[in-house]
């Protein structure tokens, strides 16, 4: 998961941890990490859980990252990017007005980080795993403040 803060990004952490999947998690920092990991009856299952900090929105880091995790844990099954500014998850003028100058320059923040995740998956899923369904799911309700998921199966 690139993009596990602490709000929708842990929740969807856990629902995987609850239901015995490894984890492969991305943020920007260690501590936001930890903070996670940490949470009471995150890993219930004592599934096995890898950490890589980067800058999300660069696209040489987000694909060093996932190569990190790759070589720790195999290719994965599920792909998800969770990726947000903090600051824009409910603001109300980016939804009203989605063309702003702001919102565009938020939304150009997001591009980089889910291109490298988006080929890196394509590549690795298909090559690590070639039998059974893969999935990758770009969560974008934060760029908008509103819920526009965007899942592409490989």
């Amino acid at each position: 998961m690139i993009g596990c803060g602490e709000g929708i990004g842990s929740s969807i952490a856990k629902c995987f941890a609850t239901q015995g999947f490894s984890l492969g998690l991305i943020a920007k920092s260690q501590q936001i990490l930890d903070l996670t990991t940490s949470m009471p009856c995150f890993n219930p299952f004592n599934v096995k859980i890898s950490t890589e900090t980067t800058d999300t929105t660069s696209f040489k880091g987000v694909k060093r990252a996932l190569e990190l995790l790759e070589e720790d844990m195999g290719g994965p099954d599920v792909v998800v990017y969770n990726v947000s500014d903090p600051g824009k998850l409910h603001d109300e003028s980016l939804v009203k007005d989605a063309a702003t100058q702001e919102s565009l320059e938020h939304l150009k923040a997001c591009i980089p980080g889910a291109l490298a995740t988006a080929q890196w998956a394509v590549k690795n899923m298909e090559s690590s795993r070639p039998k059974g369904k893969k999935t990758v799911e770009f969560n974008y309700n934060n760029v908008f403040g509103t819920s526009t998921d965007r899942i592409c199966r490989p």
